[in-house]
């Protein structure tokens, strides 16, 4: 999301806790009363759909904003994060997966496929992209993060202030008190080596 008239922009993984705070900077800047159409390609701020590209505005990192020569470097950068093992398991209910594999499943057979959609395209591409491709681009690198595990002091931290607003439980989920209780340690080393630079840069341990 892009607020040009305080120069911010929120860059999103999926599942990462950021619609909450895009309805929060709609709210401060553009008004409630501003519809957040996820079907349509708003551009300038960031949002909807966009055809071209095949990705939600939302979604898109640091490469796809370089793609619509958006001057990114320009403006106070926000990226939200989630450690790799919750987020992949809350991504694997949210994208339907569970109504036709088992978790361990997904892992070991399919998830090495979503994450290589990114990296052959080389920008961000679905829930499963890596996220610092949300963080780093070049010689440039994101240094405001908001860590979902941390999300309230975080979101003062880097000048968001309250967020009212709660969308990030995904239904399948809430069955899990402790998400890492759906992995064995073979999905677990699975899910650490892909997304190994992802734990180094946004300082989670394995």
């Amino acid at each position: 999301m892009k607020i040009d008239s305080h120069k911010i922009i929120l860059l999103h993984p999926g599942k990462t806790g950021g619609t909450s705070i895009e309805h929060t900077l709609r709210d401060l800047y553009l008004g409630k009363d501003f519809k957040l159409i996820s079907n349509i390609a708003n551009r300038d701020i960031m949002f909807g759909f966009d055809k071209e590209l095949k990705i939600y505005l939302q979604h898109a990192c640091l490469t796809s904003y370089s793609k619509l020569n958006i001057q990114y470097k320009l403006y106070k950068t926000i990226t939200t994060v989630r450690r790799p093992y919750e987020r992949i398991f809350s991504c694997y209910y949210y994208n339907g997966k569970s109504k036709y594999m088992t978790f361990e499943d997904f892992v070991t057979k399919e998830l090495e496929k979503c994450y290589y959609a990114s990296i052959n395209t080389g920008y961000a591409i679905g829930h499963f992209s890596p996220q610092y491709f949300y963080i780093d681009n070049n010689d440039y690198s994101v240094t405001n993060l908001v860590r979902l595990e941390n999300f309230k002091e975080d979101c003062y931290k880097v000048g968001i202030g309250d967020v009212k607003y709660h969308f990030s439980k995904t239904v399948g989920t809430s069955n899990y008190k402790n998400y890492l209780d759906a992995y064995s340690n073979k999905t677990k080393d699975i899910v650490y080596s892909l997304y190994k630079q992802d734990f180094k840069l946004c300082g989670y341990k394995k």
